[in-house]
């Protein structure tokens, strides 16, 4: 059965979470999650607090760490969202895990202070329209010479998969879900 590893967001486990695992197993696959809270659920009334609570409590390199350490689970595809796409991005391209056979990373806001590392398996990037910290023009341009990445922009929000963020947008909730499923179906082939 193909193995599926979530990182989260700084928002972490939650039951907008859960809904996107259900519809995943419902696809055939098991699911294992990494957060930056050790999967104790977080209520948090703003996106500001939510990052708060993650720098304070566990912070980028931290975060990286448990992702590293998922990662030993050897799922087949790994799916990152914000602070958990750039803590898979950088642990993958540390620890080379040979069961991972793509990696879908929906708006990794950290990835420019990155650029150093890549990994060496199929990954799809997922960008929202912009980013806080650099251009998301630019970025996909560099990216581009890297023929193990498809780099994609979309009109929705850094923040479009999670209810909990101000940016989330059923439409595009709906465009990820789709994009997962497609990538699992064709894993599984």
């Amino acid at each position: 059965m193909l193995k599926v590893l979530i990182a989260t967001d700084i928002f972490g486990y939650g039951d907008v979470l859960q809904s996107l695992i259900d519809c995943l197993q419902n696809a055939g696959v098991t699911v294992q999650t990494v957060d930056p809270y050790q999967g104790r659920l977080q209520q948090f009334d703003t996106e500001l607090s939510a990052y708060q609570a993650f720098i304070a409590q566990t912070g980028h390199d931290g975060y990286t760490q448990g992702v590293t350490q998922a990662l030993t689970q050897q799922p087949n595809l790994a799916i990152g969202f914000s602070a958990g796409a750039s803590a898979l991005w950088r642990a993958v391209a540390d620890v080379k895990p040979l069961s991972i056979k793509n990696l879908v990373l929906f708006y990794p806001g950290q990835l420019h202070l990155h650029q150093d590392k890549s990994p060496n398996i199929a990954t799809e990037l997922i960008f929202g329209e912009q980013e806080h910290h650099f251009n998301v023009d630019d970025m996909l341009q560099q990216l581009s010479a890297n023929t193990t990445i498809s780099a994609n922009k979309t009109v929705y929000q850094h923040g479009f998969m999670n209810s909990a963020s101000p940016a989330f947008n059923d439409v595009a909730y709906q465009y990820g879900l789709q994009r997962l499923l497609q990538v699992i179906t064709r894993l599984k082939q």
